[in-house]
Parts: structure tokens; C-alpha cells; sequence
């Protein structure tokens, strides 16, 4: 008997527009590789899923000068725009409203404060302050069961009786479709598809001129893809992918951001040129582009928050 079950289905799903623009992360490019039970099958651990909650996010509790009161990802404490320049965490402290929604925030909160409500319907009667720090309490409790389910769901779907371990059938498939993707539509070297996935490059990488790591990843992650999709479907995509990354690099910013507000909107990018134009906000968008060149990340958030339209930043 072998000593890892053998992956016999790989879902895969891909944002072929935000891929072409060079947005490739776990949003962009989702990929699940199921190691038990046929193709939509109603398997013990297809049956946990259905109750999935939120992915585990590390967050803490901000209070803004303005008096505000939010749930904050902790990393901001440690991620700056720039050299020199003030973490996300200050930023938000100091910005009226603060830096506006975080999905991953929203989700959680919105998941806890449903629990919430069952238990405590009194709850908005609480300071501000308490309600933050107990809702940002019932978060870490909801990180602890989501870790205790992934860990389940894994025992389900890859251990077995006689000992065998809860072993996935690949390593890091995620990781390794990312890679494939950026060689096959973005042409990136493995040096530089390593630096955008944190994989260190060996010490001889100078010398070879690659990172090998990022080689056996793409190798890995490049069947799968074809699995998924076949490989002439495969091609397909890549191809469409491409003639996309073509047409976005030979546009400049401002036609980028007309497109995608058309595309948020449902409408054409000359109709939403031609409306910011008749309204002004052709020249906010201009100053909002203007402060980030200047590295004036306040002045920036500001513009930004001060009209609706540039919600549809969010489709990068």
C-alpha cells in the first residue's frame, strides 16, 4: 500500500483578468486538490466544509486619534508604502475614519458578531471600547476552531487506518500553481517569481541564474493546471491571459483606472472618462496618482476616500 493517497481530483479556479494585470495571490488563483471521495461526492469532509469558518487572522485592537474605535490586522504594525515612511498602523491611527474596510476584518467580524448576538442581544449597549476588545476575543476563539477544522478536515481526507498520517498528496499545491501561473502568463524568471512568493534563492543562484526551488515548483504546479483544465484548455487560457497583460501594459494609469471602474460598473471605460471629465473627478484623479508619486501616502488616502469610484481599486 502506498504511503500517500494520490490526489484524484484538482479544482482549480482562476481570475483570468486580475492574473493578466499581475495580481496573483491566493484570491486570484484558488486551487483545492482533494485526496479522497469521487468528483462531487458527498464526502465526510466535503460535509465539515459546509460549515467552514473563516480563515484564522491575527488582529488587534486600534484606536484612532479621531476617537474611533477598530479591528486592525496586526502586520500593519510592520508594513510601510515606502522607506521612511509611517506604518499602516500609524496611518490608520491618524486618518479620520481610518484607511476603510479590510475584507478578511469584515469577514471575520461579521462572522463573530453573528455569534454575538445570540448570546449577548445587548451588546451594543457596551462602550466601544469593551465591545472591540470582547468582539476581537470571540475572533480568537473562532482562529482556534478554524485551525481545529482544517486539521480535521486533513485527517478525513488523507490519513487511514494502519497509521498513516494526515499527509496531503502534494506540497504546497497552492504555491506551486501560483508559480506555473507567473512563468506561463508572465514569462518571470524563477528568480523573481521566488522573490514574490518568499521563497529564498539558493547561494549559487547568481551563478546558475536561477532558483531552483522555484523550477521543481513550476514543474509541479504546470500538470496540475493541465489536469484541471486539460492541456489545450490550458493553452486556451494562457493565451487569453496574455493577449490581456499585453492590452493593460500598453495603457497608461489613468486608462487602468477607467477600466476598471467600467468594469465595477458595468459600463465602458469611455463613458466613465467621459463622466469624470463633465464632474471633476478626472482632476481628483489626477492629484490621488500626483501624491503617490510624491510618496504622500496621507494626502493620498485622503483623495481616495473621498469619492466612491475609487472603491473600484479594489478589482487590482
Amino acid at each position: 500500500m502506498e504511503s500517500k493517497p494520490k490526489p484524484i481530483h484538482v479544482d482549480i479556479s482562476i481570475d483570468e483578468l486580475r492574473v493578466a494585470r499581475g495580481s496573483i495571490d491566493r484570491t486570484s488563483v484558488r486551487v483545492r486538490v482533494r485526496g479522497r471521495g469521487e468528483e462531487g461526492a458527498d464526502t465526510p469532509s466535503a460535509a465539515v466544509l459546509a460549515g467552514e469558518a473563516p480563515k484564522p487572522v491575527d488582529l488587534m485592537v486600534l484606536k484612532r486619534e479621531d476617537g474611533g474605535i477598530e479591528l486592525v490586522p496586526r502586520s500593519w504594525r510592520k508594513v510601510r508604502l515606502g522607506a521612511g515612511k509611517p506604518t499602516l498602523y500609524e496611518m490608520a491611527r491618524r486618518t479620520p475614519g481610518g484607511l476603510g474596510p479590510v475584507p478578511a476584518v469584515e469577514k471575520a467580524s461579521a462572522h463573530a458578531m453573528g455569534l454575538i448576538a445570540r448570546s449577548l442581544p445587548d451588546f451594543d449597549g457596551y462602550a466601544p471600547e469593551e465591545r472591540a476588545e470582547y468582539l476581537l476575543r470571540t475572533i480568537e476563539r473562532v482562529n482556534e476552531l478554524s485551525k481545529s477544522h482544517e486539521s480535521l478536515v486533513q485527517h478525513l481526507e488523507y490519513a487511514a487506518p494502519g497509521g498513516r498520517k494526515a499527509v496531503p498528496p502534494l506540497k504546497n499545491p497552492d504555491l506551486a500553481v501560483r508559480a506555473a501561473v507567473r512563468r506561463e502568463v508572465h514569462g518571470w524568471g524563477t528568480l523573481r517569481i521566488g522573490r514574490e512568493l518568499g521563497i529564498p534563492a539558493p547561494p549559487d543562484a547568481d551563478i546558475k541564474g536561477e532558483n531552483q526551488t522555484v523550477r521543481k515548483m513550476v514543474n509541479r504546479g504546470r500538470p496540475l493546471l493541465e489536469q484541471c483544465f486539460g492541456s489545450e484548455g490550458w493553452r486556451a487560457r494562457v493565451e487569453r491571459m496574455r493577449a490581456e497583460r499585453e492590452r493593460w501594459e500598453s495603457l497608461g494609469p489613468k486608462q487602468w483606472f477607467y477600466v476598471l471602474l467600467a468594469e465595477e460598473r458595468g459600463t465602458s471605460p469611455e463613458e466613465e472618462e467621459r463622466a469624470a471629465n463633465e464632474d471633476g473627478f478626472d482632476e481628483t484623479l489626477g492629484e490621488w496618482m500626483k501624491a503617490w508619486e510624491q510618496h504622500d501616502p496621507y494626502r493620498a488616502l485622503r483623495i481616495q476616500l473621498s469619492d466612491p469610484r475609487f472603491d473600484a481599486l479594489d478589482r487590482l
